[in-house]
């Protein structure tokens, strides 16, 4: 095999085309069903309440509201159980019934998203809706099925009642409240809380201070690409899932009750920085700084996509990368960038695998190239 060794690249323009975010984002390389995506549901679950739903179970990623996940199923119970939720098949697996649950039903078209890692099953997690999907033949094997999701609202994992597969379980969890702030109360003369006290506790006064840090500390092509949220809770997300936080730091944010503290433990993260410098995990070498991220998703500069063995990878999008090895030849076959080719990426210190490299098949592409971390394997000084 072919080792060659990047120890750095020119800097990508980013001059990025819309076609070209909307392609990465819509996760063409799934080929889903023409008509297929359908608008946001009225969110069928009220807060507090206890549910049973199937759980989607993964070592390192952590869903977000509002955030996206690709998934392909990787084996035929796995589609047949993907097909239970999306409705086009009757419960089997998935039944009541089969959990002593007669008295409850099932919401077709939800499932949970959760983290397990050596320590167990984490407590919270986040429901997904599905918005697009695809059921095809594909050799060597049959019947595949597709989908994407967008996170919807948080829930507490109450009990997991059976495993279904490796990575797909049946939990009763409890849907959590958004954690928006509290409305102000009324001017009264007899009020002992003056609106100003309610105000410092709000997620919307700490925004500013959270945008400050973030240029301060190079993250301004972020700042730049902060959605127009209505709320500060929206906002608190979207940060939570596209700063480079280690994956404590991601289960104490999902975990936050309240968009203030949410915002609050964000920017004393930012505060805390030592620099901009973002490093291997394994070895603490140096990969990347801050001001190398960029987005090539209208997702932001994180995005969650899913190999053809159904293998889903979150990764962060940067500029350039230092002291890393790309192996192989390059490939246009199942990109997820379409119009890139891509090679594996290794850590040239350690060896663990750090990413992918992307390469412009056309000069009239933009950026000519770029890399995308896999979001686990880098962490921030402050982490290390």
């Amino acid at each position: 095999m072919e080792f060659v060794e990047v120890a750095s690249s020119t800097r990508a323009s980013t001059e990025l085309s819309d076609d070209v975010l909307a392609e990465a984002s819509s996760h063409t390389y799934l080929t889903l069903d023409e008509g297929r995506e359908g608008r946001r549901r009225l969110f069928p679950f009220r807060d507090g309440q206890v549910i049973y739903i199937p759980i989607f179970l993964f070592p390192h990623l952590i869903l977000f509201p509002n955030a996206t996940i690709p998934m392909t199923s990787q084996s035929s119970i796995e589609k047949v159980i993907m097909e239970e939720i999306l409705g086009t098949r009757a419960l089997e697996y998935l039944s009541p019934d089969r959990f002593n649950l007669s008295s409850s039903s099932l919401e077709r078209g939800f499932f949970g998203v959760g983290l397990s890692t050596p320590d167990g099953i984490h407590k919270y997690g986040t429901v997904a809706e599905i918005y697009a999907q695809s059921t095809r033949e594909e050799a060597p094997v049959s019947d595949l099925v597709h989908l994407v999701a967008r996170g919807r609202k948080r829930f507490q994992m109450l009990e997991v009642l059976q495993f279904l597969s490796y990575r797909i379980g049946v939990a009763t969890v409890r849907i959590l409240p958004s954690g928006d702030d509290l409305p102000l109360p009324l001017e009264h003369q007899y009020s002992f809380i003056p609106k100003f006290v309610w105000k410092s506790y709000g997620g919307k006064t700490i925004v500013p201070f959270v945008v400050e840090q973030m240029k301060l500390k190079g993250f301004g092509d972020i700042v730049e690409k902060v959605p127009s949220y209505g709320s500060s809770s929206a906002l608190s997300y979207w940060l939570s899932a596209n700063l480079p936080f280690s994956t404590a730091d991601k289960i104490k944010l999902l975990g936050f009750p309240s968009t203030y503290l949410r915002l609050k433990y964000i920017l004393s993260w930012l505060s805390s920085l030592e620099n901009e410098t973002l490093v291997c995990i394994s070895c603490h070498y140096p990969v990347c700084g801050a001001s190398d991220i960029f987005s090539m998703s209208e997702e932001g500069v994180t995005a969650a996509y899913v190999n053809p063995q159904g293998y889903v990878h979150q990764i962060i999008t940067v500029r350039k990368a230092n002291n890393v090895v790309c192996h192989g030849e390059p490939t246009t076959e199942h990109s997820w960038f379409p119009g890139f080719s891509w090679e594996i990426v290794s850590c040239a210190t350690c060896g663990a695998h750090i990413g992918w490299f992307f390469a412009a098949v056309s000069s009239a592409c933009q950026p000519q190239e770029f890399w995308g971390i896999r979001r686990e394997i880098i962490q921030s000084i402050v982490d290390a």
